[in-house]
């Protein structure tokens, strides 16, 4: 986990250790037969759902990337619809790896408004990876009126992901995913 700054207190600290905790263990506590994630779980709702999102408000402009993304999480994880919109902020942070993982809480939590702040960084971003994840995205978000836009940005598509998976390739992914959602 990365370090806290000093404008964060050690209440603050503590929150944000039992978020990194959480998010971590979470979904494989059954694996490996432990309550990991529960009992940090179950440490934050003691300390308060309040006292949690103004500590992730905060983390989503700590210097360290990793503290902005485990913020984002911890806002769509427990107020999908207030925190949003600061996450969607996110979409425009310079560091890389913070958009591209924006792209997938953003598709994990489906939420529709996403849909035009994930075009618009398609629009302008440069880096494929990122790139891919905001087409991958789109699958989940996008609106049937959003088709026509999706498929110009595809006909124009030469990027590739750090894989070489095909930026255009997951636009045509996503349009189908839309157009079958959308029937």
């Amino acid at each position: 986990m990365a370090k806290m700054n000093c404008y964060m207190n050690d209440y603050d600290d503590q929150i944000v250790r039992l978020m990194d905790t959480y998010l971590r263990y979470r979904g494989i506590d059954k694996v490996l037969g432990k309550s990991i994630s529960r009992n940090a779980f179950e440490s934050l709702e003691k300390i308060g759902l309040e006292a949690v999102i103004a500590v992730a408000q905060k983390m989503l402009t700590h210097s360290e990337a990793e503290l902005r993304c485990q913020g984002a999480e911890m806002l769509l994880l427990h107020t999908p619809d207030s925190g949003l919109p600061a996450v969607i902020l996110l979409l425009q942070d310079t560091h890389s790896g913070v958009r591209s993982f924006v792209c997938g809480l953003i598709h994990d939590f489906g939420d529709e408004r996403a849909a035009n702040p994930i075009i618009d960084l398609l629009l302008r971003e440069q880096d494929g990876t990122v790139r891919h994840h905001a087409a991958y995205a789109l699958g989940a978000v996008g609106t049937a009126d959003k088709i026509p836009v999706i498929t110009e940005i595809a006909e124009k598509e030469t990027a590739v992901d750090w894989e070489g998976r095909s930026v255009q390739q997951e636009l045509h992914e996503a349009v189908a995913r839309i157009a079958s959602r959308c029937k």
